[in-house]
């Protein structure tokens, strides 16, 4: 990294600009992005950079700004998300979860971790870029979008804008470590159809929750043959999983209708279709049989898996950039969780999952990012971005 631009990055910027997006509540559900997101247009504007606010849906818009570099051939992205779940009883937060507090080194808040944190840094990057003067070596793109915490609206359409960059970090939180992929994730609701009657009568009904029953078993039949057949190297076991069920209106009536939650996590690239014929496939087979009446099957989320070589030229750069930064070689794993970089991944762009804080610290009460993985996200970010002439020498 250039001694200039290394001495510009502070970490303490990083912190107060956490604490900005924090307190600009979006939570999603229900979708209320709008305000951070202008929070974040407004600074990119203020850099003097090619600003697009994108419609997506209602107010709800992403943000893309680009910083031309010296070489427009190439470009390198970040993409970060604006949304963050939403916050939970309040009772559960020991400071309220939108007014960012800063206790023994970790700064506090609903998004610290995930993701806000890592999108701070990459803007103050930004802003330490700006400052130099020279531009950087290719075209940096930032990208912020909406939506990535329920159905991925956003990225899907930056995608079909005709959006593409050479290389593209996310920067979900990995603890600084770098992820090479991950593993897709697809949700059904599966509904069971029975004949309600009086329990004390049920010679006279089809009891819905008994059918689920059967379905439950064939799909951890189906879960088992798939843990055996079904595995990557990296990404590890394809699973397809019942995780809630929902039936029954009264103690003393044979219920009429049951419904299943079923998860799956996808590791050899199975599609929406094949993973829909297989549970079809196992329903029709239970209802030829009499096992089961009638059923609906209801798809409510996808989102592929994905994978960058650990030896690529940007999974290499990546690791020796952010070595130089923390005096630790960075692991090279597959994230633990399933995120968008997949979609990055199916557009042709190489894609890696960097970010600061720790995955567990994600989705819950006190959510914190340790005020040092701020700094060193931005110290990673930058020294990236400062060094990708080797990565396009590599490609000449």
């Amino acid at each position: 990294m250039s001694s200039n631009l290394r001495k510009r990055v502070d970490g303490q910027r990083v912190a107060e600009l956490t604490r900005r997006l924090i307190e600009r509540e979006s939570e999603n559900p229900p979708g209320n992005e709008a305000g951070v997101g202008d929070v974040v247009a407004s600074f990119c504007e203020r850099l003097g950079l090619e600003v697009t606010r994108q419609p997506v849906a209602g107010d709800r818009f992403n943000v893309i700004a680009r910083l031309p570099g010296r070489n427009r051939n190439h470009s390198f992205a970040y993409n970060g998300h604006l949304d963050v779940v939403p916050a939970g009883p309040a009772e559960l937060w020991t400071t309220p979860a939108f007014m960012p507090d800063v206790r023994d080194g970790r700064l506090y808040g609903r998004g610290a971790c995930d993701m806000k944190g890592s999108v701070a840094a990459f803007l103050h990057v930004l802003e330490c870029l700006v400052d130099q003067d020279e531009p950087p070596a290719v075209d940096i793109i930032f990208t912020a979008v909406i939506d990535e915490e329920k159905s991925n609206k956003g990225i899907k359409a930056l995608l079909d804008s005709g959006f593409h960059a050479d290389w593209c970090v996310v920067g979900e939180p990995t603890g600084m470590d770098i992820a090479i992929g991950h593993r897709g994730v697809i949700a059904f609701e599966l509904v069971m159809d029975g004949v309600a009657c009086h329990a004390a009568q049920s010679q006279h009904g089809a009891n819905a929750l008994y059918h689920a029953v059967e379905a439950v078993q064939a799909i951890r039949d189906l879960d088992r043959r798939w843990q055996q057949q079904r595995s990557n190297d990296v990404l590890g076991q394809s699973r397809l999983q019942v995780t809630g069920c929902q039936s029954g209106v009264k103690v003393n009536v044979i219920p009429a209708r049951a419904s299943l939650q079923i998860d799956g996590r996808l590791a050899c690239g199975e599609t929406e279709a094949q993973v829909r014929d297989a549970l079809e496939a196992e329903l029709s087979r239970l209802q030829a049989a009499g096992s089961i009446g009638g059923w609906q099957l209801n798809q409510t989320t996808f989102c592929p898996s994905g994978l960058t070589p650990a030896d690529a030229a940007i999974s290499r750069h990546c690791a020796s950039a952010v070595e130089r930064v923390r005096g630790v070689t960075p692991r090279r794993y597959a994230f633990e969780a399933t995120c968008e970089a997949a979609f990055l991944m199916e557009a042709g762009i190489k894609t890696l999952i960097i970010g600061p804080g720790s995955i567990a610290q994600a989705h819950q009460a006190d959510e914190f990012v340790a005020l040092d993985q701020l700094e060193m996200a931005a110290l990673s970010y930058a020294q990236i971005i400062d060094s990708l002439d080797e990565v396009i020498l590599s490609h000449a």
